[in-house]
């Protein structure tokens, strides 16, 4: 039996084949498993916010895509609606709420043309077609968007459910009707169940090496050392990691903003997290992709610091 609150999972896109699998092998007594598919349009920025706001998910998981090659090809647009923009929202609503992220991505981010299997430290280079394109950009919003993510690159997902490739070959067999299959591509085939399936997860350091050559094909990373008190780990773990910016919308009063700040830097020792220690004004000063709200600055200004 759970006992206390339970965490809350939203799967997004979920009567997809892939949604479907994680739902059904979620444990539904250890979390309140929530589901949404077309009656929620992931590109409707302010739709998906007031929903998360609603039910404050903990955990987000990302299964709404648009995964055929040749309607994202037909339709380049829709395609970047969906696997972008719609990325893009959920990572955003998702980290307003202290959610994490589970974006599901794809193996077509790489061209294909290495030899040998690839891995996280590779650089991404797309496949020329818009389905890649539009999910790299989707990886891209939800790194720079939640901190908290993780990004699963699956490829050649089949089940032994009826819609799956491998399904549809089986059933050629028995039936000796011809199944026309490409004979020039080599791949790692992903079982839906196991992809979808929840198992522990640990923190991992990485080397110096690995590090360097992560940061050099995204340098939106920088080195970073999670203490072993954040997530009670037998030892600090060196990974990568992105800095979070929040963003504030125009209307948003300068009062609002300065007093934010202020809620912030002035009782940082009070914060309970271990990455709160962390936070320092010399970087929270130190943006320069998006312009400074008008509350920031006077609040900056207070402190003899100038920011635009």
């Amino acid at each position: 039996m759970h006992m206390g609150p339970r965490k809350v999972i939203w799967i997004a896109g979920a009567t997809g084949r892939i949604g479907q699998a994680v739902e059904r092998l979620l444990d539904h007594g250890d979390y309140v498993i929530i589901t949404t598919d077309t009656e929620l349009d992931v590109t409707d920025h302010e739709a998906v916010l007031q929903y998360v706001s609603i039910n404050r998910p903990n955990i987000v998981i990302n299964c709404a895509a648009m995964a055929d090659e040749a309607a994202c090809e037909a339709h380049p647009v829709e395609a970047y609606r969906v696997n972008a923009m719609g990325a893009r929202n959920l990572a955003a609503a998702a980290w307003s709420v202290g959610a994490s992220i589970v974006q599901l991505s794809t193996d077509d981010v790489f061209s294909g043309t290495e030899r040998g299997s690839y891995n996280e430290f590779d650089t991404v280079l797309p496949r020329d077609n818009a389905y890649a394109k539009s999910k790299i950009a989707g990886e891209n919003f939800v790194r720079e968007l939640n901190p908290k993510h993780v990004i699963v690159r699956s490829n050649w997902v089949y089940g032994a459910e009826p819609g799956y490739w491998l399904a549809d070959l089986l059933m050629a067999a028995r039936t000796g009707t011809p199944f026309p299959v490409a004979e020039n591509q080599l791949s790692s085939p992903t079982s839906v169940t196991t992809l979808a399936a929840s198992n522990d997860v640990y923190l991992v350091s990485l080397d110096d090496e690995h590090i360097e050559k992560l940061i050099a094909s995204s340098p939106y990373y920088s080195k970073n050392v999670i203490s072993k008190d954040a997530y009670n780990t037998p030892e600090d773990v060196t990974t990568v990691a992105v800095g979070a910016v929040v963003i504030a919308r125009n209307d948003v009063s300068d009062a609002d903003v300065y007093n934010f700040l202020y809620g912030v830097f002035e009782n940082i020792d009070t914060l309970g997290h271990d990455k709160a220690k962390e936070l320092s004004l010399e970087f929270a000063s130190s943006v320069t992709a998006v312009p400074y709200h008008p509350g920031a600055v006077a609040y900056f200004a207070d402190k003899g610091i100038t920011v635009k």
